[in-house]
């Protein structure tokens, strides 16, 4: 995070972690031009909305790894990249049971119990907490040229998975019936204005169901949920180590409606300031 100019990670990034910390061990090093990590963790990250963070009610652990490679190709031209692999379980929590109700409203007011006045819910079973496999794999880039301005960068990472999603559209394979599958990208550009001011700009793209289908008038079509955000940022370094960054989210999605009724873009476009430092 103190390194990151643009001021949030990607959506796919967030949707499989909604924060950063998790329970675990780690491994990490450097071996001539390469690197790697490698970690055993709960797989509960914090912050996320179901499940059990920071616990492990299954007692199995999740594998993460990355191998990666940098190096300087030339004297203007430095690169970085890797791949990384994610392998777990998760457990969807269960519920507990519920009796039939009978509900009673006095409509007409006569404080006389009539039959049209009942209403009965009927009662549920419990349900039993269940695991389920989640994966995801990942392939990340990083190019910077040296110029007479600074250093122009470029930035490319994608991500698929399976049942990953813990944060905007939550995976939940057991009672949905099917495995939910997702794909993320963002490719990135960043470009030094001299030592004390960067510009960049970002497209992030994220689909929580990239092979679900629906049925419409009785047709199986494809349905969409990707959600694209175009993200300008300018940034200003000041003395002390201090930074203040400013990003313009555009974000296109379908999470709203129009008066048809129709999928339609949710007005959530988003503008940030941030003041940074480090002491």
């Amino acid at each position: 995070s103190k390194t990151r100019l643009f001021m949030e990670r990607s959506t796919a990034s967030r949707a499989f972690f909604p924060s950063e910390p998790d329970l675990g061990v780690r491994l990490s090093g450097k071996l001539g031009f390469f690197n790697y990590g490698v970690a055993v963790v709960n797989g509960e990250p914090a912050g996320q909305t179901v499940g059990f963070p920071l616990r492990d009610p299954n007692a199995a652990k999740d594998i993460v790894g990355r191998l990666g490679v940098a190096a300087d190709v030339s004297t203007v031209v430095r690169a970085a990249g890797g791949v990384s692999l994610l392998n777990g379980t998760s457990t969807l929590r269960g519920s507990d049971g519920t009796k039939a109700v009978v509900n009673w409203t006095d409509t007409n007011e006569d404080s006389q119990i009539a039959t049209t006045e009942l209403t009965a819910t009927p009662g549920s079973a419990p349900r039993r907490s269940q695991n389920f496999d989640h994966w995801a794999v990942g392939a990340d880039l990083d190019v910077a040229i040296k110029t007479g301005l600074g250093d122009t960068q470029l930035l490319a990472e994608i991500m698929i998975a399976n049942n990953m999603d813990r944060s905007l559209f939550v995976s939940d394979p057991v009672t949905g019936g099917h495995d939910d599958r997702q794909l993320g990208y963002y490719v990135g550009l960043l470009q030094d204005i001299t030592k004390h001011a960067v510009i960049g700009v970002r497209y992030d793209y994220y689909d929580p169901r990239a092979d679900v289908f629906t049925s419409t008038n009785g047709k199986i079509v494809p349905t969409k949920a990707a959600i694209k955000t175009l993200s300008p940022m300018a940034g200003w370094r000041l003395p002390q180590g201090l930074r203040l960054m400013a990003q313009w989210d555009l974000v296109k999605d379908h999470l709203a409606t129009d008066v048809r009724g129709v999928p339609a873009d949710r007005k959530n476009n988003t503008v940030t300031f941030r003041l940074q430092g480090e002491l």
